[in-house]
């Protein structure tokens, strides 16, 4: 045999190799079925580079008429300050825990009306507020 079938014979070792420690399952990563998890979030959207600052008043105001008795979320969303990352599907969706670690402990949604619009807070087991969408 020529030299440059045991070349190709190693670089493919070698390729499988990478494969199988990239596709090794993870352990302590959140496996759920939030899209988000899994993959990377986007540290960028609309010229905007996370992280970044986030103003939760409209929330908080909101989370304090429809849902008063959710003294948890709402010192969460005031704590909520920081954008670690947007969605990865492109919506813009801010999170502030991110999906794929081990603080993701998704246990609820909190639906409000706020600005015309519906916003649905992922909460966590412990009250924290994950990540906001709007619709």
């Amino acid at each position: 045999m020529s030299w440059w079938v045991y070349a190709l014979g190693g670089v493919v070792v070698l390729l499988v190799l990478i494969a199988g420690w990239r596709l090794r399952p993870r352990t302590g990563l959140h496996t759920g079925s939030n899209y988000a998890a899994g993959k990377h979030l986007r540290k960028t959207y609309k010229d905007k580079t996370a992280p970044l600052p986030y103003d939760p008043t409209w929330l908080v105001e909101a989370a304090e008429k429809q849902v008063p008795g959710e003294r948890q979320v709402i010192e969460s969303l005031k704590k909520s300050t920081t954008i670690i990352g947007f969605c990865p599907c492109g919506c813009g969706q801010p999170y502030f825990i991110d999906p794929r670690s081990g603080d993701w402990d998704f246990e609820e949604n909190v639906v409000l009306q706020a600005d015309g619009k519906s916003v649905v807070l992922d909460v966590m087991g412990d009250g924290r507020v994950g990540s906001v969408e709007e619709y």
